[in-house]
């Protein structure tokens, strides 16, 4: 996921999430405000790479989704 808005800083992955969750009106802000603190971001990047790598095995996933 990447996330580029006018004048705003390019995001990726995670970090892209974050952003998008705490410019939502979901009660779920607060865990994309969360993600700024160091340790819960280390973390959130590291759960991101592993469903990004195996999100063809996700139910929906396609073959096509395959990171090679």
């Amino acid at each position: 996921m990447v996330l580029a808005g006018a004048g705003d800083p390019i995001l990726g992955g995670a970090d892209a999430l974050a952003a998008v969750v705490r410019r939502s009106r979901s009660p779920w802000r607060f865990v994309g405000s969360a993600v700024k603190l160091p340790p819960v971001r280390l973390v959130a990047r590291l759960v991101y790479r592993v469903v990004a790598r195996n999100r063809y095995r996700m139910p929906g996933g396609f073959t096509a989704c395959q990171i090679r």
